[in-house]
């Protein structure tokens, strides 16, 4: 059974509660503050709430949202999961704490880099595959690491485009390795986009630009490239094709801040205000 737990934020800040002092003239980064607080900060929540009562949940370890705040509001390069997260496995809920209170470095990121570059979706198909070095595997000593199936990285876009069009927070689904459903990668991805769409929020990128109708001899290479085969083009923007049927568009960027470079799913780079388009 999947719970919601609530950490307690302690002296951190809190994206919902922590008072905005506004100057005569707001700066960027506190207008941006303000607009994620009122709108995104309760979507979020909501989001693990429905989520929770969801069959796909049943086969969730940890259910985490991951977000860019603490470069905005401690002045570091980390990102933190939110202090709300859907808790399957007892035996991860300081997994999470460790996630909430001391975040990941943006050289550590693993696969979730990957998301914040391209806003493609991100599959890992055993925990144990990655580097033990890197989120999440850094986080899972031992034993725990075992516990852990795929690991799923969803981006989340503001429909509106009113807070920022590019991509918002990330969510992380660490599935139970014992989990008896055999499609439960595409029945996660699904059902959170069906989520994501009550609430006004997306997985893919719903500002990108369509791109322009490809000449009919090119028909098949388009294909090879949106199933991700070794001869694939490369998306506009530089992001590889996923391949992923639920991933953000192949056939054009969603790059949330033109990151360009970067390997093995760490940013490779100072996260600023800019990378973020605030």
């Amino acid at each position: 059974m999947s719970v919601l737990v609530q950490m307690d934020a302690g002296p951190q800040p809190s994206i919902g509660a922590a008072p905005l002092h506004r100057p005569a003239a707001l700066t960027p980064q506190l207008e941006f503050l303000g607009k994620w607080r009122a709108s995104i900060a309760p979507k979020l929540q909501q989001l693990l709430t429905v989520l929770a009562g969801r069959e796909a949940a049943q086969s969730m370890a940890c259910v985490q949202i991951w977000t860019y705040l603490p470069v905005l509001t401690e002045g570091r390069q980390i990102l933190k999961a939110e202090q709300l997260c859907l808790l399957g496995d007892p035996e991860l809920q300081q997994f999470h704490a460790g996630c909430a209170q001391e975040g990941v470095t943006v050289t550590q990121l693993g696969p979730m880099g990957k998301v914040w570059e391209s806003g493609a979706v991100q599959v890992v198909q055993y925990a144990e595959s990655l580097s033990e070095d890197t989120h999440p595997r850094n986080r899972l000593p031992g034993e725990l690491s075992r516990r852990i199936g795929e690991c799923i990285y969803l981006p989340v876009y503001d429909r509106t485009g009113q807070v920022s069009q590019g991509v918002l927070a990330v969510v992380e689904l660490l599935v139970k390795a014992q989990a008896c459903d055999y499609m439960i990668v595409a029945n996660a991805i699904s059902c959170l986009n069906h989520v994501m769409e009550g609430l006004q929020l997306s997985i893919s990128n719903p500002h990108a630009q369509q791109p322009a109708a490809a000449p009919a001899g090119a028909a098949a290479g388009s294909r090879l490239g949106a199933s991700g085969g070794a001869d694939a083009a490369p998306a506009a923007g530089g992001a590889a094709a996923t391949g992923l049927p639920h991933s953000s568009s192949s056939q054009h960027t969603n790059m949330a801040w033109g990151s360009r470079g970067s390997s093995g799913g760490s940013l490779g780079r100072t996260v600023s205000m800019h990378t973020f388009g605030v």
